[in-house]
């Protein structure tokens, strides 16, 4: 099994969520990344579901709604 990590950090205001949301984006729509294989961990449950609601919503405005869904 391949294992693929990727690792952001920068400071506050720096665009981390907004990269991260594009890099989840990406790897879901293309087929190298399933829903159910990902893990994003961030430092607050706020945080998550902002993360969370990103995706979602860049997955729909991309055309993968049942990616979306899962």
């Amino acid at each position: 099994m391949k294992t693929n990590i990727t690792f952001i950090s920068a400071s506050a205001g720096s665009g981390k969520t907004h990269r991260i949301t594009e890099v989840i984006e990406e790897r879901l729509s293309k087929g190298t990344c399933r829903p159910d294989g990902l893990i994003a961990t961030t430092y607050t449950v706020k945080a998550a579901q902002e993360l969370r609601e990103r995706v979602r919503r860049s997955l729909y405005n991309s055309g993968h709604p049942a990616l979306a869904e899962r």
